[in-house]
């Protein structure tokens, strides 16, 4: 009976110490294990300015390119996505060494909005890095998949652009 309840106890001990240490690890990465399990991805894309939403045509493909498109350059993880009424939104500069399942802050990426009729300049997400995120629900390594999706807010010469976007396909 002593020995019973010595083997049951070490086997709560390496539970315990096991799925700690999976806790941890996702902490360290910038996200946590529950934290995914509890965030989904929105279906297609959301836009808002100023915080009023506004219809969006996201053409697939657009004149002959993927829209989203994924791609890598050096060693840099990259989305780009063309949307008529708003413009050409990408999210850079995301370390592909990071790219596993899991939740990344602003911090990680840039978020960036060119080709649009709201400023002549870029926008960016510099002033919003924390409300920016970057969800990775599915990713394969051996054929380039991607499945997630990003979020965040762009300064746009005083306008507030927010955008949602689900994205998914191949990694070229």
């Amino acid at each position: 009976m002593i020995k019973q309840n010595l083997v049951i106890t070490f086997s709560f001990f390496l539970i315990s110490l096991t799925l700690s240490a999976c806790v941890t690890k996702g902490r360290s990465e910038g996200f946590s294990v529950s934290a995914i399990n509890e965030i989904k991805c929105p279906q297609g894309i959301t836009v808002k300015v100023d915080g009023q939403s506004i219809p969006v045509t996201v053409p697939n493909p657009f004149q002959g390119f993927a829209n989203p498109a994924l791609r890598t350059q050096d060693d840099l993880f990259m989305v780009e996505i063309n949307i008529e009424e708003v413009g050409f939104f990408e999210l850079l500069d995301f370390d592909v060494n990071k790219l596993a399942p899991g939740i990344f802050e602003g911090d990680q990426f840039r978020l960036r909005l060119s080709y649009s009729s709201f400023s002549r300049e870029d926008c960016t997400n510099v002033n919003y890095q924390r409300e920016s995120k970057l969800i990775i629900e599915k990713y394969s390594p051996t054929g380039q998949e991607f499945a997630g999706c990003f979020y965040g807010k762009l300064d746009c010469d005083g306008k507030v652009i927010e955008v949602k976007a689900a994205v998914s396909g191949v990694i070229f």
